[in-house]
């Protein structure tokens, strides 16, 4: 996953939102009577996206993750939180102003090693 600069969403995702993405990595190998009978390679992943509205949340979830499907779920997520807060009886509750905000990878930087 290339690194993207999540300030170029701010015009889409509006005052409060939260995009995330995911990926989950497995290897499995299986031996048999000392022989190699299984080796496999998965990953799945995705991105999600959490908005604020009216007082109330809307989320939405795709399993892929580029830049056009980030703007699709921010999109879904903000449509989905308009669509409840017409049909909620909450009005114009908007949370409080955060005093920071900040990005994390928890992506390790050690070399890979295929031995």
């Amino acid at each position: 996953m290339s690194r993207w600069q999540l300030q170029n969403f701010t015009r889409t995702m509006g005052s409060e939102c939260e995009l995330r993405a995911q990926e989950n990595r497995s290897q499995v190998y299986a031996l048999l009577n000392g022989q190699l009978v299984k080796n496999q390679n998965d990953s799945t992943s995705g991105l999600s996206a959490r908005t604020y509205n009216n007082g109330i949340w809307g989320f939405s979830s795709i399993p892929e993750i580029s830049i056009s499907a980030a703007d699709q779920v921010i999109g879904q997520a903000l449509k989905n939180a308009e669509i409840l807060a017409q049909r909620s009886r909450k009005k114009n509750e908007n949370l409080p102003t955060p005093k920071a905000h900040g990005q994390k990878s928890w992506a390790t930087v050690r070399p890979r090693s295929l031995d």
